[in-house]
């Protein structure tokens, strides 16, 4: 028998809370159907935003939410940012130096916007992979000027050292924001 989707949205509606393998069970108990049906249709309610599933195993200290292997992307970001200067300072010439360009690449490139972009749409649903990827880039670009033209202020001005430090602290700034936006939203 098949279920359809308004169905379920009915369903669901009549029932008080309830995880999402209880939910199978009662349409499957009540309507005959089958649970990959059924999971098939509530992940394309989901994904159309008809349908808004939440996470009751909500964490509570920051500890838990640095170590939960959904935030495992803000320790790959932290790795990175720790590691480019590092190798930009250190790495000077061949075969090395083409890691020190593909990290700084992706140091001025990506990162910085990347982070921009998961702090103001924390939520993966909220854009499609390319059009984020894309954001990135721009973003990406609009903060290296920022920061640069905030350093041609300052005395020490556009260097190397007081470029890459700021790109780093920024970086690391906005990806301690995403951690907190994605994990309170």
């Amino acid at each position: 028998m098949t279920l359809g989707k308004n169905l379920i949205v009915k369903s669901i509606s009549r029932l008080s809370e309830l995880d999402i393998t209880g939910l199978i069970g009662k349409l499957k108990s009540n309507h005959g159907a089958k649970s990959i049906e059924i999971a098939k249709n509530i992940h394309s309610l989901w994904k159309k935003m008809v349908l808004y599933l939440s996470d009751h195993d909500r964490l509570s200290t920051l500890s838990d939410h640095l170590l939960d292997l959904r935030n495992s992307w803000f320790w790959t970001l932290t790795l990175l940012v720790a590691m480019t200067p590092l190798v930009v300072f250190c790495v000077s010439g061949p075969p090395f130096v083409y890691f020190r360009y593909f990290l700084a690449s992706l140091y001025i490139l990506f990162l910085p916007g990347s982070m921009l972009i998961e702090v103001l749409y924390p939520k993966r649903e909220e854009l499609d992979p390319l059009e984020r990827f894309a954001l990135s880039i721009g973003s990406s670009l609009v903060l290296v000027v920022l920061t640069g033209s905030i350093l041609d202020l300052l005395p020490t001005g556009i260097e190397l050292i007081s470029t890459t430090l700021s790109l780093a602290i920024l970086t690391e700034s906005l990806g301690i924001l995403a951690l907190i936006r994605k994990n309170t939203s």
